[in-house]
């Protein structure tokens, strides 16, 4: 794994892995009078910023002309990074959305697998990484290429309404219904082709009647205000 000093204008950071960074001045502040702790995490092939938004707007506003990145040889070593940043213990970090999370574990694919690995699947390591579990990962990325792929419109807008409430769900669990289960009845809705209620007015996603949907059971309610 490589560390370096680049140019501030060398790194691309169009596809930020976080919808708010928060209030930076505490982080300024530390990074003035101590220094960088953790370096920014960077895809060698392609210099997008992958994790370390806040640490790079923090820096910005401290007017560094060049800042300290790692470029990790491959997935794996990208994981080890991401997991390591959002367990050390810090005064200054901000809490990352389920939605945010998931960004950050579909950055992580664009790395190259590992050689010599054996059987790779990307789950098992970017899940753990991000704080989500490998099937829930699955899940929402099979929601997210339903919304993106060429199929017809109802199906891609079964999709999206699919991949709200999953996020819905994992954000607002409610009682009588965990995160996990409530996951698991919306990939049914996917897998079936059935119509997901539309997110538009959903508040929480709850277990209710119990329906199949291709061998899962599976059911969402919506609760409207």
């Amino acid at each position: 794994m490589e560390k370096k000093t680049i140019p501030v204008g060398d790194l691309k950071v169009d596809h930020p892995t976080r919808e708010d960074l928060g209030p930076t001045d505490n982080l300024q502040y530390s990074i003035r009078n101590n220094g960088l702790r953790e370096p920014l995490l960077v895809n060698p092939a392609t210099l997008q910023l992958v994790s370390g938004f806040r640490r790079f707007a923090a820096l910005r506003q401290l007017r560094r002309l060049s800042v300290p990145v790692v470029f990790p040889a491959n997935a794996l070593e990208a994981c080890q990074v991401v997991q390591g940043h959002l367990e050390a213990e810090s005064q200054h970090q901000q809490p990352m959305t389920v939605r945010n999370k998931f960004a950050l574990a579909q950055r992580l694919r664009e790395f190259p697998k590992p050689e010599h690995a054996g059987p790779w699947r990307h789950d098992d390591y970017a899940g753990p990484a991000v704080g989500l579990s490998a099937a829930i990962l699955k899940a929402l990325r099979a929601a997210a290429r339903g919304c993106s792929a060429p199929m017809s419109g109802r199906e891609a807008e079964n999709a999206g309404r699919v991949l709200l409430l999953m996020f819905e769900a994992l954000e607002r669990p409610v009682q009588g219904c965990s995160p996990g289960q409530a996951v698991r009845r919306l990939y049914g809705y996917l897998r079936s082709g059935d119509c997901c209620p539309s997110p538009r007015s959903v508040k929480t996603v709850t277990a209710g009647e119990v329906g199949s949907h291709g061998g899962e059971a599976t059911e969402v309610r919506s609760g409207v205000p």
